[in-house]
Formats: structure tokens, sequence, C-alpha cells
């Protein structure tokens, strides 16, 4: 019987060559593979430990966010990066994220006449 282990074990190169292989997909080559029958539900949490494995956990993702801003502010004075969040019923909710280098900023600022401080 393959477990969730297992699972991970073998859909980690599957999804180094195809990140964005669902479940399904992930269950179709191993069954084919290895002739064997395997719970839709035992793939699906076998395939999500694969993820987190190769590309992290999505909560520890949000995080890095905040590094990157830092990061980028820090290396690249007078950059701009802004992290939007929206509260949904006294919930703070990821809504989008945009980055500004001073470089493109400046040449912005040039073709319209103004000047960057």
């Amino acid at each position: 019987m393959a477990s969730q282990a297992w699972i991970a074990e073998r859909a980690i190169p599957l999804l180094k060559r195809k990140p964005g292989m669902g479940a399904k997909e992930v269950k179709d080559e191993l069954e084919e593979k290895y002739k064997i029958q395997i719970p839709y539900q035992t793939v699906w949490y076998g395939r999500q430990r694969a993820s987190d494995i190769l590309f992290g956990k999505w909560d520890d993702s949000y995080d890095w966010l905040y590094r990157f801003k830092a990061e980028v502010e820090l290396r690249s004075p007078g950059s701009v990066v802004e992290i939007g969040t929206v509260e949904v019923n006294g919930k703070i909710h990821f809504s989008n994220f945009s980055v500004h280098s001073r470089l493109a900023l400046m040449g912005f600022y040039k073709v319209v006449g103004l000047t960057l401080a």
C-alpha cells in the first residue's frame, strides 16, 4: 500500500519537471509506472508534501515577501516595494505585491518631465 511519504518521494521528480502538475496527473503517472491503484486522497496529500519540500509552505511564502521587501530596499535605495493587504471578516489577506526599482522610476519621471528626489 502506497503511503503519503512514498508518494511524496516519487512525486518530487515529477514536480521538478512540471511544477503545476496536479494530483490527478501525479496519480495517473504513478499508477501507470508502478502498476498499482492509489487512492486519490493519498496522492493529494503526498503531492502536497512533495510540493512543500520543493517550494516551501504557502504560509511561509507570505512571510518571505517582507524579507524580500527589506532586501530590495536595502540593496536598491529609492526603490518602492508595496505589499497590499485587505481585511475580510477581521482577518488580514494578501491582495497584491509590486516592485518599482529606482532606475525604472527615474526613467519614468524623465519621460514625463519630472525629477526624482
